[in-house]
């Protein structure tokens, strides 16, 4: 059974009742806070994953890579997360230069909320439901065909299912990581840990936010700026935000690293780096195989067709005689159903995601 033909089925359905629920239950999610929004939302995708895995009669569960973490690995992980997080937001200014940061808007929504409920709601509930989903149940679903396709293909539908380009960018790139995690740990919990710490920087920042007031009063009495005043404004306002770009990108390489070497330590210390390294070195050391070359004889025309010269017996043998030399076949050309990731379920994903992203960005 080709498992990837299931997941991307699952994947289709899930984008198809992202798109359509939110038309065909309009009145229903109106009469809900925003708490009770996110709950329903989480619950609209989970279960079709439930579903899919009951069709399975859970044979894939038994797969999953859930392993308890220890101390010193829990630690790593929640640094690890804080690394990520100058990544992401590099990633979310560059993407914010093309397109509308819809995230943040939707945030200012729950600033006065309290934090328990915005840490549950916007970051534990997500970090346990979307790690299941993606780096559980879909990363497994496409590991048949190669952990590091499996990765970027788990990724891509992480990405793709926040339906904005704006989220689509840093949660392709961070969910490919965390599949990388998760291979590198052996446990599922380690990507629901940085997840969640992701997570929670928005929290704390809504939070931070809230508790920042700005005085009208005090904007009201200053005076109205000149245009000299309101150019100098303008360029101090763009030298700050090209400094802006400057700084994240020099932080983002740096705690980049810092977080590759994270990963390093936690494969190190799970007994797993010299897996990890064959998942990237994987391809090319097959491609470096030594194939010894066989060469035959030709045949010979003339008064000897037919025949062919044995150097071993020093004389001349007829063809059908001849005992073919026994050529040397490496695994990987061994004929083989391939693998494929992708199919028709999930093209037609991908464009209708594309198409409405595209609609949502440029059009609406």
């Amino acid at each position: 059974m080709n498992r990837s033909k299931g997941v991307n089925r699952l994947f289709l359905a899930m984008i198809l009742l992202s798109v359509i629920s939110p038309i065909v239950l309009q009145e229903f999610f109106l009469m809900l806070d925003l708490y009770q929004s996110l709950a329903v939302s989480q619950l609209i995708f989970l279960l079709p994953v439930l579903i899919y895995l009951a069709l399975g009669k859970g044979e894939m569960l038994g797969e999953l890579q859930i392993r308890w973490l220890g101390v010193s690995e829990v630690l790593m992980v929640l640094l690890l997360g804080v690394l990520l997080l100058p990544v992401v937001t590099w990633i979310n200014l560059i993407s914010m230069l093309f397109v509308t940061n819809y995230v943040s808007s939707a945030f200012s929504e729950v600033q006065t909320a309290s934090l328990g409920m915005n840490f549950i709601y916007m970051a534990l509930l997500p970090a346990l439901s979307e790690e299941f989903m993606f780096r559980g149940v879909f990363f497994h679903g496409y590991r048949r065909a190669g952990i590091l396709k499996a990765a970027l293909c788990s990724g891509l539908c992480f990405g793709l299912i926040h339906l904005n380009l704006n989220q689509f960018c840093y949660a392709f790139i961070v969910g490919t990581i965390m599949a990388l995690v998760v291979e590198a740990t052996g446990s599922l919990f380690s990507s629901m840990l940085v997840h969640m710490v992701i997570n929670s920087s928005s929290v704390l920042a809504l939070e931070l936010a809230s508790r920042i007031e700005l005085s009208t009063e005090l904007t009201q009495e200053l005076p109205q700026m000149t245009e000299e005043m309101e150019a100098m404004a303008q360029f101090i306002s763009r030298g700050a935000m090209v400094m802006s770009y400057v700084f994240y990108t020099i932080l983002a390489a740096g705690f980049g690293t810092l977080a590759f070497l994270v990963i390093r330590w936690l494969a190190g210390h799970s007994g797993r780096w010299e897996h990890m390294k064959q998942v990237f070195r994987g391809a090319a050391a097959e491609e470096e195989m030594d194939i010894p070359e066989v060469v035959l004889q030709p045949e010979i025309s003339g008064d000897r067709e037919g025949y062919f010269y044995e150097e071993e017996s020093d004389d001349w043998q007829y063809k059908e005689e001849r005992q073919e030399p026994e050529v040397p076949v490496r695994p990987s050309l061994k004929k083989s159903k391939k693998r494929r990731i992708f199919t028709p379920c999930l093209f037609i994903a991908i464009v209708i995601c594309i198409g409405y992203m595209t609609v949502l960005e440029f059009i609406l």
